[in-house]
């Protein structure tokens, strides 16, 4: 009896666990059906061609773009037309539509027409090249493991993007020129010149949101492989609003428009609106199909589309032209108009050249805004407001301006603060200036200095072995006039030459030295070597400009004199104090030769000109010299002869030394 009880239970507590299984089972499998039903499917962008209207349509542009257009009609057979706005680029061609082409991109090099895979068929694209010399104008390429779902042509190239989200590049003979692999499923592309641009879906929306991203590949002339010129980035959407249109300005800036209208273009990695459709439209139902964009003339080249977003393609469309409005607050009052014609000339100057014409029109309507908008600012008796928009002000002079406006019209406060930031402008200005003018003239010196630095390098005298000295040793070259002055009519008289004696001992110092090439006098440069310079305050030295440019010249040229008779002193006393009364002359190099034969007729030529500018005008001349003549100064070795005056009773402890001597007359000659 016991083990049947025993049984019984068992068996008992089995079917009660089966049935708890089930259960769970059944709990689980409602929670899965209740999660799959909680989460709806999400709809993304389908891939679409920029400037083209529907598939379905049976009359359709394939393509309406800035060079023509590719038009698709369906009667018996299907046909292409290929027109383009400007005859002189090509003349129209009318083909029939064999493979079922419903893609295209039209430029002035080509026209590439895409078909998708259908059923056995592949896909195919097709290539006319406008500007063939030979019997073959078109080619093609058949795709059998995947699909194009877009395709764009630049200047050099053509694109199409794959469904297995590859970017094929072919030049426009059908060469094939890269492969690029797009972070996501292209949505479409667009090119011009060597720019290609691809939007691709990032990530799945929020709610009815697009999560869109794009790229912009350059592809160089050459065979260098294709880049992306900056990492991926999102394309900016309204909430709810899909992509319509992608493409390139006439500067080559990229430009969107979603669906509400919104046209966008890319500035530094920065989308600005410049335009909204709805607003210029006073119908709902009405669209603007856009064609192209121009900055220079600030104006958007769309068609009117009556109660559709497409124009139709039987009739020929009316292109209009729409100047730029970004969307402003207040647009109905003077202020608000004042800005936004403000801003939008801000944004032209950074986007067009900056040597055309319209740059500079562009600053001019800047300065111009600013005034305008000052003007508001001080009669609406918004001092703080008009201080602000003067400090936006570029230069000092359109600051005075203000403030001579601020004192007409009675405005003292604001004008005595407009004349302290127009000194502060001033010393910025001046600032500026000085250091501009610092760097040409640096670049200038190294460019001068170079040459003898060169020079020196050849000479093996110069080149002689150098001692490292501390301060205290090394002697000093800067010493008054006076101890260079001998009396002319005293009898000369023999004298033994220490190797280690100062060079200055032995080197005639001229008291009464012409003033050559725009130096000052002697006695000036001698001050100027051992005194500092009245420095002018940069307010000064930009009111004065003259007067300032006479100073810093004067001082730059006396600066460097003194550095190359420092630097050339030292050089001579070096090659003394390390010599021991038997010194080999140097060899002058052929540059130094040319100087030393050419300088008294460049004198004559440049009487006015600076020690700089003739050396300048030599190095330009030995440069241009026949390699024959170049070669005789090159290869001639000339020693310098002692001078006459030099009379010496030991030819042979002072034969070195009177040639340092005449070398350092020549110099200073």
């Amino acid at each position: 009896m016991a083990s049947s009880r025993n049984e019984v239970d068992v068996d008992d507590i089995l079917a009660m666990v089966n049935e708890d299984e089930i259960e769970t089972e059944s709990v689980v499998s409602v929670k899965r059906e209740a999660s799959k039903t909680s989460l709806p499917e999400k709809s993304i962008q389908a891939p679409f061609q920029p400037g083209s209207t529907p598939v379905h349509l049976n009359d359709r542009y394939m393509i309406y773009n800035y060079i023509g257009y590719v038009r698709s009609q369906e009667f018996e057979d299907s046909i292409i037309d290929i027109a383009f706005h400007d005859v002189t680029v090509h003349h129209n061609i009318h083909m029939s539509n064999t493979y079922g082409h419903t893609m295209a991109d039209l430029s002035e090099q080509c026209c590439i027409l895409g078909a998708e895979k259908s059923g056995e068929t592949p896909g195919k694209v097709v290539v006319l090249q406008l500007n063939s010399w030979d019997q073959h104008q078109e080619w093609s390429v058949d795709f059998v493991d995947e699909e194009p779902v877009c395709v764009a042509t630049g200047e050099n190239f053509a694109a199409v993007a794959m469904d297995t989200n590859l970017i094929r590049l072919f030049t426009v003979t059908g060469v094939q020129r890269g492969l690029l692999t797009a972070p996501g499923r292209v949505v479409c592309a667009s090119a011009r010149g060597n720019k290609l641009f691809i939007v691709f879906h990032m990530a799945l929306g929020v709610k009815d949101d697009s999560a869109l991203g794009f790229c912009i590949a350059e592809i160089p002339f050459n065979f260098v492989p294709p880049f992306w010129c900056e990492p991926p980035q999102p394309l900016p959407l309204k909430p709810g609003s899909v992509l319509q249109w992608i493409g390139f300005s006439d500067d080559s800036n990229p430009v969107i428009m979603d669906s509400t209208g919104v046209v966008n273009i890319l500035y530094r990695n920065s989308w600005i609106p410049i335009f909204e459709t709805r607003r210029k439209l006073s119908n709902k139902g009405d669209n603007y199909f856009i064609v192209g964009i121009s900055e220079r003339e600030q104006n958007i080249r769309a068609i009117l589309c009556k109660g559709s977003r497409y124009p139709a393609a039987h009739i020929t469309p009316v292109v209009q032209l729409i100047g730029w409005q970004m969307p402003l607050c207040d647009m109905d009052t003077d202020k608000g108009v004042q800005e936004e014609a403000l801003l939008r000339w801000s944004l032209v100057e950074q986007l067009v050249p900056q040597d055309c014409r319209e740059a500079t029109e562009a600053v001019k309507k800047i300065r111009e805004g600013l005034m305008k908008l000052f003007a508001l600012s001080t009669a609406a008796d918004r001092d703080t407001r008009a201080y602000s928009v003067a400090s936006l002000m570029n230069t000092a002079h359109q600051v005075q301006l203000a403030a001579k406006y601020a004192l007409r019209t009675q405005h003292r406060k604001l004008a005595d603060k407009l004349h302290q930031l127009a000194n502060q402008k001033l010393d910025e200005e001046a600032q500026a200036e000085l250091e501009t003018l610092t760097t040409e003239q640096d670049s200038s010196i190294a460019e001068e200095v170079t040459p003898v630095r060169r020079s020196i390098a050849e000479n093996p005298l110069l080149k002689a072995k150098s001692i490292e000295e501390t301060p205290s040793t090394v002697p000093s070259l800067m010493t008054p006039l006076s101890l260079g002055k001998k009396n002319p009519f005293a009898k000369k008289q023999e004298k033994t030459v220490e190797p280690s004696m100062n060079v200055l001992d032995t080197l005639t110092v001229k008291q009464n030295k012409p003033k050559e090439f725009g130096t000052l006098p002697t006695d000036i440069q001698t001050s100027k070597k051992t005194l500092k310079p009245k420095q002018m305050t940069l307010k000064d030295r930009f009111l004065d400009k003259s007067k300032t440019n006479g100073i810093e010249t004067a001082t730059i040229e006396q600066t460097i004199n003194v550095e190359t008779e420092n630097s050339e002193n030292k050089v001579v006393t070096e090659a003394i104090q390390n010599g021991e009364g038997n010194v080999e002359q140097p060899k002058l190099s052929g540059f130094a030769l040319f100087l030393h034969e050419n300088r008294a007729s460049l004198l004559e030529e440049l009487p006015d000109s600076l020690e700089e500018e003739i050396t300048k005008v030599a190095v330009q001349r030995f440069r241009k010299l026949p390699s024959e003549e170049k070669a005789k100064y090159l290869n001639t070795s000339k020693k310098r002869k002692p001078l006459e005056s030099d009379d010496c009773s030991d030819q042979k402890r002072t034969k070195g030394f009177s040639g340092l001597k005449s070398f350092a007359r020549e110099d200073e000659d």
